[in-house]
């Protein structure tokens, strides 16, 4: 057979197939005119219809398949005269179901595209068809690819914006899980009701003590640790107990209040390291003030205290009593516990009896508040003259004065009993003696007199 020439349409059982130099054309209209079955010039009869589209073999020549148009197609070449100016419709062309002829490759085949998607002819399935030609901006409504991705842009948007808002909660939900797991680590040294007895430097030398402050320039205590320390009752337990030289030969003395050892040595000792005084005691020390500020220079006094009576910042009246005794007495040493002190030590009470100190009516005394200052100061400590939380409630107890220095005026267990029945407003002696109780069993402390074991 004889090829058709290069640039030229050949006739191929009818079908218009281009030539191998013919290059494809972009316009759509004229690759459908290139890609379907053709009509021969001068045929006569009506357009071919639908049911009419079957493959035929080529006259004269080898058997081939050729691939029909779709009715869509033969409608745009059946259409107007202009198409093919000079020819007939064409009449219906049928093949014997007998033959089957052999595939057209498929470089020489091309299928009709449709115009607009859901309309007319449907392209063929399994081929690359030829991609419609893109609008340029502003020429003609936007393309379908356009138009999807405009909608397709706030869910982005969207989606980001939830990636980050789920980041955003997930980070700070685990720095709250971290800060809740770290807390209760960062918080157990400050709230530790039974310090530790490994707190302590290896290395000898002065401690800052944060919790007590100076008056007036409110700087931390510092001093060297004891290294055995004797707690000294002001109870009526020491009248004659004759370990005056016992308590004395301690490397510290800590007594409480105005309780006095003039008159009492021989029972009592005569040093006196360090005393703890209530803001209630104050004026009584003013009292005798020539034999607790100018005779004993070397004690250091702590007061205890909270309220508007110890506020520095206003000038509470018990503050600007201690300034004008620095004042009276230079190189007098005194300090007060710090706000933060008193707290640490409502809450230890609060830990170990399980009742809050405000809610339940209590005041701590200052038996409870030497025995914390106590077990940050001394390595070992040994108690004179504090009775068991059991022993007030035996029937073979002897009876002593409150005070040792008050003889005849209240029986100690009465007014412990009184206190601890009390609702409101009252000391809990018998409840602070059970804790001091627990304390010794892991701490190096020793009740000496009356003697008694931990229970």
């Amino acid at each position: 057979m004889e090829k058709p020439k290069s640039g030229r349409l050949g006739s191929y059982g009818g079908a218009l197939v281009p030539t191998p130099a013919e290059p494809f054309l972009s316009d759509p209209r004229q690759e459908l005119g290139r890609n379907v079955v053709g009509q021969k010039r001068g045929d006569a009869g009506a357009p071919t219809p639908p049911t009419a589209c079957r493959p035929r073999p080529h006259p004269g020549g080898p058997a081939a398949s050729h691939a029909l148009p779709s009715p869509a197609a033969q409608a745009v070449l059946a259409g107007p005269a202009s198409l093919l100016p000079g020819s007939a419709p064409s009449a219906p062309v049928s093949s014997p179901s007998s033959q089957t002829p052999p595939p057209l490759p498929a470089a020489h085949v091309r299928f009709p595209v449709s115009r607009s998607r859901g309309r007319g002819a449907a392209s063929a399935p399994g081929l690359r068809l030829p991609a419609r030609p893109a609008r340029f901006a502003g020429h003609g409504a936007p393309s379908s690819g356009s138009r999807t991705a405009g909608a397709s842009q706030p869910t982005r948007l969207g989606r980001l914006l939830l990636v980050i808002l789920c980041s955003s909660g997930f980070s700070a939900a685990y720095i709250l899980l971290c800060c809740w797991a770290c807390l209760s680590f960062c918080l157990a040294p400050c709230l530790d009701p039974h310090p530790s007895t490994n707190s302590r430097p290896t290395v000898p030398g002065p401690l800052h003590f944060s919790g007590y402050s100076s008056v007036p320039d409110g700087k931390p205590l510092v001093r060297e640790p004891c290294r055995s320390c004797a707690v000294v009752s002001s109870s009526g337990q020491m009248l004659g107990s004759g370990l005056g030289a016992e308590i004395d030969s301690a490397e510290c003395v800590l007594r409480m209040n105005q309780a006095p050892t003039v008159g009492f040595e021989a029972d009592v000792g005569r040093r006196s390291t360090l005393r703890v005084v209530s803001h209630t005691s104050v004026p009584l020390l003013l009292r005798n003030y020539s034999h607790y500020f100018q005779h004993a220079r070397d004690t250091l006094y702590v007061v205890w205290g909270q309220g508007r009576h110890m506020d520095r910042a206003l000038g509470g009246r018990t503050y600007r009593t201690l300034l004008q005794l620095t004042k009276m007495y230079p190189g007098l040493q005194v300090y007060t516990f710090t706000e933060r002190m008193m707290a640490y030590c409502d809450q230890v009470f609060q830990d170990e009896t399980g009742k809050n100190r405000r809610q339940s009516g209590s005041f701590l005394s200052t038996g409870w508040f030497t025995m914390i200052l106590a077990l940050e100061l001394c390595e070992e400590i040994v108690v004179y003259g504090m009775v068991s939380d059991s022993y007030c409630r035996e029937e073979s107890h002897p009876s002593v004065p409150y005070h040792y220095f008050e003889k005849g005026r209240l029986d100690e267990c009465q007014m412990y009993l009184a206190h601890e029945r009390a609702p409101r407003s009252a000391h809990r002696f018998i409840t602070e003696k059970a804790v001091f109780s627990r304390w010794a069993k892991k701490r190096p402390i020793v009740f000496a007199h009356p003697s008694w074991r931990t229970q």
